[in-house]
């Protein structure tokens, strides 16, 4: 099977501010204390303790 990607920015769906968050880009450096990473979002999930129970409860 073969996979074909797009990147965001070509799409033209998603705003400037998205673009640079995914992006990791330095102009939003002094908002945002962490790089958007996969290991980040994992380190977050278990700092919230955001289990699926929790989460089905609200």
């Amino acid at each position: 099977m073969q996979l074909n990607t797009i990147s965001l920015d070509k799409t033209g769906k998603f705003s400037k501010l998205i673009l640079d968050y995914v992006n990791n880009s330095d102009a939003l450096s002094e908002f945002i204390s962490e790089k958007v990473t996969l290991e980040n979002f994992k380190s977050k999930l278990i700092e919230k303790n955001l289990s699926k129970d929790k989460r089905e409860s609200c």
